[in-house]
């Protein structure tokens, strides 16, 4: 299969690359290796086991694991384990052995940007990092948190000392104004016409991806002003995305390859993240403040099968634990959510009462359904007959979705809630409507049907959805411009598209009956197979009109985001910068 619409490189030059790479050699790195028949084995490194299961094919290049089921070439090994993307892996393997990647006008138009961009986020952190290790009060105020400097050195904790340095120093290294407004460096004052460091005067943190990049930064001031947000993030970027960012995650990945991983804690914040790390728990990761996404979910589920989900205990991160809750489920999770005392967050539990303190919430951290009966609970008096009957059928609504295995253990819990009969209990549940109660907002799998998508005001948009993804599927080397995962808002839509190209990645035959074994809808996968294939004089015209209703609905929804940001800013400065963006998104749009 060609590559077009992904890396540029054709099939006989990545056949050359790999045949320069002796697999056995490349693993055997960092895996013992014993020859046994026509293979290598050893104990995989991606799970933690005694009996080797871990093969690795010299033959044929190939390795696999018959314990967890990960394998590949040796592209797919250094994606793997040195947390790269396909072309950052082949441009590893090609150095390893002194083979130039091809230049194609992809490179040069698409990753030479953002590769440009990323060694300018580099920099950046770079010139933060050297002014913290020289601002004395920066240094004072995190080592008086309880982290030692070794913790601030891996996280790459760094300060803005404001004014122009960080412009200045970019500017001398080639880096424009426009660069620096794209990766949200900096702010530009209307009314000066002068531009300034996004966050100055504050303890910066940054941001990586999976493989470690730093794509953002987050910074928290010093001292309480008034007025002033105690926190202030990087916007969203090319480079940058929230709802589909973990923080820490790179780290974990790094920790997993030479420690058990069976769960993550998930956190609010990058300062959980940190104090959590200090204290030795070493598998936290942050969702940056907001409620958990579906492409979240699924790229913890990648990792492990049980979440211990740790918001801060005032009302906010509450909420957004309700709202995190079923999303993480319907991701396959077991999930235990951890209740946190007094209206306090990670960081200050374990810098108060020690990381006993919260390891002991960890250990009493409930399963989902019991913490939503429990929390129910205290909605009624249930001193009260008559509450705690309401209260026992909103239970049997919240266990509802479970089988009568699972249903009957709950039972228990409920009786001893309200003093309600289990048989009773068991009669009502067969008439109880299923819960609809704290489920989120975001439309689930099992729903991304007909009837969901078609009659609503967004119709169009997912027409144009479906087509786009049924032409990926049916003609994957008809254009170079696939759109990626994240213009689509259908999680069904976002696993078919992310299916796609990790076939065209893998040089794995795109077979389109396969989008019925990745985890989404049968009905959504029947309605995308399902579009009528257009006459090939057509083709043309329908990809074009579906990918632009595509781009038109993503940049709606970016200025719809970019109005409700400039709602919630008090920063007049920052205000003026996101009137900007939206005015030059709305042009684009018009443009479309």
């Amino acid at each position: 299969m060609e590559y077009k619409g992904f890396s540029g490189l054709s099939p006989q030059w990545l056949d050359e690359l790999k045949s320069k790479i002796d697999i056995v050699t490349l693993i055997s790195s960092s895996v013992q290796l014993t020859r046994k028949g026509n293979l290598w084995w050893g104990c995989c490194p991606f799970h933690h086991e005694k009996t080797p299961s871990f093969a690795v094919d010299e033959r044929r290049g190939f390795f696999h694991c018959y314990g967890c089921h990960e394998g590949g070439d040796v592209i797919s090994w250094v994606q793997k384990t040195e947390s790269l993307e396909f072309m950052d892996a082949v441009k590893f393997l090609a150095r390893m052995v002194g083979m130039p990647v091809p230049e194609t006008p992809k490179d040069n138009e698409q990753y030479k940007k953002r590769d440009r961009l990323y060694e300018m986020m580099r920099e950046a952190a770079l010139h933060y990092y050297r002014n913290f290790t020289h601002n004395e009060k920066a240094r004072s105020y995190m080592l008086s948190r309880g982290l030692r400097p070794e913790t601030l050195r891996k996280f790459g904790v760094g300060y803005s000392v404001g004014g122009q340095a960080l412009i200045n120093e970019l500017r001398d290294k080639g880096y424009t104004l426009r660069e620096m407004s794209e990766c949200s460096l900096i702010g530009t004052n209307e009314e000066k016409g002068e531009h300034y460091d996004f966050l100055a005067n504050r303890v910066i943190v940054p941001i990586f991806d999976q493989q470690g990049r730093v794509i953002a930064f987050g910074g928290r001031v010093l001292e309480k002003k008034e007025g002033v947000a105690k926190y202030k993030n990087s916007r969203e970027t090319v480079l940058f995305q929230k709802n589909r960012t973990l923080y820490g995650l790179n780290f974990v990945k790094k920790y997993r390859l030479k420690h058990a991983v069976d769960s993550l804690i998930i956190v609010e914040g990058y300062m959980d993240v940190i104090a959590l790390v200090e204290a030795g728990f070493e598998t936290a990761v942050a969702s940056m403040g907001t409620a958990l996404t579906e492409a979240q979910a699924a790229m913890i589920k990648r990792m492990v099968d049980r979440v211990y989900i740790s918001y801060d205990g005032d009302a906010a991160g509450q909420s957004n634990t309700m709202r995190g809750l079923d999303i993480l489920k319907k991701a396959g999770l077991e999930v235990r959510v951890v209740n946190l005392p007094d209206g306090l967050d990670p960081d200050e539990i374990i810098r108060q009462r020690g990381k006993d303190a919260y390891q002991r919430c960890l250990d009493e951290a409930l399963p989902l359904y019991e913490h939503k009966i429990m929390r129910a609970s205290q909605k009624y008096d249930l001193t009260s007959a008559d509450a705690r009957g309401a209260y026992a059928k909103e239970c049997l609504r919240i266990i509802s979705d479970l089988d009568e295995v699972e249903q009957d253990a709950y039972l228990d819990l409920i009786v001893e809630k309200t003093a309600v009969s289990k048989d009773a209990l068991k009669k009502s549940a067969t008439h109880a409507p299923q819960s609809r109660a704290e489920t989120p907002t975001a439309p689930p799998i099992a729903k991304n049907t007909d009837a969901d998508v078609d009659n609503g005001e967004n119709a169009d948009y997912y027409k144009a959805c479906r087509m786009m993804l049924m032409l990926m599927l049916v003609h994957p080397d008809y254009t170079e411009d696939w759109l990626p995962a994240t213009y689509y808002e259908l999680p069904a839509h976002q696993a078919i598209a992310d299916f796609v190209l990790d076939c065209m990645v893998n040089k794995v035959a795109i077979l389109p009956a396969n989008i019925y074994h990745i985890g989404i809808d049968e009905g959504e996968a029947t309605a995308v197979l399902g579009v009528p294939e257009p006459p090939q004089e057509e083709l043309q015209k329908a990809y074009a009109d579906s990918r632009r209703r595509i781009i038109k609905q993503s940049l709606k929804k970016q200025i719809e985001a970019l109005k409700e940001e400039y709602k919630t800013t008090q920063d007049d400065q920052t205000k003026q910068l996101l009137l900007r963006q939206i005015g030059k998104l709305t042009a684009e749009l018009a443009a479309k």
